[in-house]
């Protein structure tokens, strides 16, 4: 192995962050079959063999990628969910609602609103991570896209009429490490996604900021993070912020959906604007000394505190799995423990007063 290649991997390894185990379905996962590969390849050193070699043959045959580019910077093959690298310097509009999500293997900035000319996703993979099929998708037919920044991309037009026409921009903006824009309705969309795309950069990182404070339970960790922004078309001045942090329990009951494997019990906080529609709020009962809503269902506690004026904090611990099912008791400790170390920071409409350092 010559000087290059090793002072390439050593520099990989220094970017990987510290492995976490997030609510948020597709998340959970690709974390779950990440856990589920881990366990199967300590089984043998013949089956460790015989699943790299299956998986090498299966990413030659089916994956379709850029031709890399020499020069690319090494980037960690995995994100932090409690970080952001993903910035984007221009969208064509102002999203009444706009998302930003990170989580182990990807981040994601969403735009969308009401009426409005384009949906809009801008996602951004670790290292050996592919971008998942959400408003577009990286199949069919595609044709040469320009430069992006010194890459050369990839335009995929939509075959989904669901979502209106539109289509997928992808490259690299790593070694091995993909970037998309995901662009329906509106016109030119190509163009627009390619003005997109030369906007990204992901070479500064911050920290997520959320309007709380909270202790990580024993056995669990942070796997997903997601902030909110709503804004009213008919009165762009008012809006408000959501904020969602996910937890899975590490080593906890797995279970099968639909073919997949995602974690049997997994919870996590979020803030909610008090809009009627979809909240309400009465504090008959007291957890941790504050007035609270509990509702206990079937593996599912729910338990809503008003720190707010406009805003409710919700605590939700779910057990999906049948077998092995995490138990009512536990669902609750779960809840109430992390309930208990609920501390509100700044203010819940301005986020640069929100808290860098949410998690304890």
């Amino acid at each position: 192995m010559d000087d290059a290649t090793v002072r390439d991997v050593l520099t990989d390894i220094a970017g990987k962050t510290p492995a976490y185990t997030n609510l948020d379905a597709d998340l959970l996962y690709r974390y779950a079959v990440r856990r589920r590969q881990q366990r199967r390849a300590m089984a043998s050193a013949a089956a460790l063999v015989a699943l790299i070699v299956v998986a090498v043959a299966v990413a030659v045959g089916t994956k379709e990628r850029p031709t890399p580019v020499a020069g690319l910077q090494v980037v960690p093959s995995e994100f932090d969910p409690l970080e952001q690298r993903l910035e984007v310097g221009w969208l064509p509009q102002r999203g009444t609602t706009t998302t930003r999500e990170a989580s182990h293997d990807l981040e994601l900035l969403s735009v969308s609103a009401t009426g409005a000319k384009y949906e809009i996703q801008v996602y951004l993979a670790p290292a050996g991570k592919s971008i998942p099929a959400r408003l577009q998708s990286t199949k069919g037919n595609w044709v040469d896209g320009p430069d992006i920044n010194g890459a050369p991309s990839r335009w995929y037009p939509s075959s989904r009429t669901d979502v209106g026409t539109g289509g997928r921009l992808i490259w690299d903006w790593g070694k091995n490490a993909q970037a998309a824009v995901d662009v329906s309705l509106g016109d030119d969309q190509k163009d627009v996604a390619v003005k997109i795309a030369r906007s990204v950069r992901a070479d500064r990182i911050a920290a997520v900021r959320m309007p709380f404070q909270v202790t990580t339970p024993r056995g669990v960790s942070v796997c997903g993070t997601r902030v909110t922004e709503n804004r009213s078309g008919a009165a762009p001045d008012k809006f408000s912020y959501g904020a969602e942090l996910n937890y899975c329990v590490d080593n906890g009951p797995t279970m099968e959906i639909q073919g997949r494997t995602v974690p049997g019990t997994s919870f996590g906080l979020q803030i909610v604007p008090m809009w009627p529609a979809r909240v309400s709020f009465t504090g008959r009962e007291t957890v941790a000394g504050k007035p609270a809503d509990v509702f206990a269902a079937d593996r599912v506690m729910t338990v809503r505190f008003k720190p707010y004026d406009d805003a409710i904090v919700e605590f939700q611990a779910r057990s999906m799995a049948e077998e092995k099912a995490t138990s009512p008791e536990q669902l609750k400790q779960l809840v109430f423990d992390l309930a208990e170390s609920f501390e509100r920071v700044g203010d819940a409409l301005k986020p640069d007063t929100w808290s860098a350092h949410p998690v304890n």
